[in-house]
Order: C-alpha cells, then sequence, then structure tokens
C-alpha cells in the first residue's frame, strides 16, 4: 500500500469519527472527508472537472490562510457544530485537538498551502453548511471538508 493512501486512511477515520459523534438522532447528517487530486496551476478548474459539486460553480474563490485559520475551521467543526457540544468539553482541549489533527495532517501530506474554498452557490442551500478547504502537498493537492445537511 502506498505511502500517501495510509496516510489518506488515517485522517479520514479521525474525520468519520467526529462526523459519526456528531451525528443527532435525526435525518441530519454530518460528512468529513479529505481527497486527493492531481496538482494542478488551475485549482478552481480541477474542483469542478474532480468533484461533482462544483461542476456548476461559476466563481470559485480560492481564499489563502494560514495553519492556524484552519485549525480554527475545524476545532469548530468537531466540537461546536453537532452533538459533541454537549460534552462541554474544555476549551484548550478542544484547541489542543484540532491544533493536533492540523499539524499531523499538515507533516504527513507534507502540506505548504491552505485555501478556503468560497463564494460557492448551490442550488438547494437550506438546511446545509459546509466548509471546503483545498491543501496544497508536495505531491498531490487535497480536498478537506466539513458538511451538514438535512
Amino acid at each position: 500500500m502506498e505511502e500517501n493512501v495510509k496516510c489518506n486512511s488515517y485522517f479520514e477515520g479521525i474525520l468519520h469519527t467526529y462526523a459519526a459523534l456528531n451525528q443527532p438522532n435525526s435525518t441530519l447528517w454530518y460528512e468529513y472527508e479529505v481527497c486527493a487530486f492531481e496538482k494542478t496551476e488551475n485549482i478552481a478548474a480541477s474542483l469542478k472537472e474532480n468533484f461533482t459539486e462544483f461542476s456548476q460553480q461559476r466563481n470559485i474563490t480560492l481564499k489563502r490562510i494560514n495553519l492556524y485559520d484552519l485549525e480554527l475551521y475545524v476545532k469548530q467543526w468537531f466540537f461546536q457544530n453537532g452533538e459533541i457540544h454537549k460534552l462541554n468539553i474544555n476549551t484548550d482541549r478542544q484547541a489542543w485537538e484540532a491544533s493536533n489533527f492540523c499539524n499531523s495532517i499538515a507533516v504527513a501530506l507534507e502540506l505548504s498551502e491552505f485555501y478556503y474554498v468560497d463564494n460557492l452557490t448551490f442550488e438547494y442551500e437550506l438546511g446545509i453548511l459546509y466548509d471546503y478547504f483545498v491543501l496544497i502537498g508536495a505531491t498531490k493537492n487535497y480536498l478537506l471538508y466539513f458538511r451538514y445537511s438535512d
């Protein structure tokens, strides 16, 4: 098994665990994923080609963020958007877990840049919350996303 595939599986396991822990006893659904895609000069075009949810997007904007910004988003999705918030986990512990996840994925996937995918519009947005990120790695790019829908 290729080392990169092992890394993806490990991080997907973490993401799926948090998504499952946030899942309420209803029709609401959390999905957290990380997907590799080929490096390219035109990332927006590559997103449209490789991921169906972007195929109809007119103006995808990539907003450069730093690792700390990514940690804040991860903290929000892991601990504050779902059922886990009911556990009242200490905010320092939340920050540590989010930081640990982001630093681990950055090192393992040799990430150098982080982008927030902005300016998205979907035909049906009622009951949908989402954040998409493009992570630039040494050999591949990655789409990290968090989505909540009913």
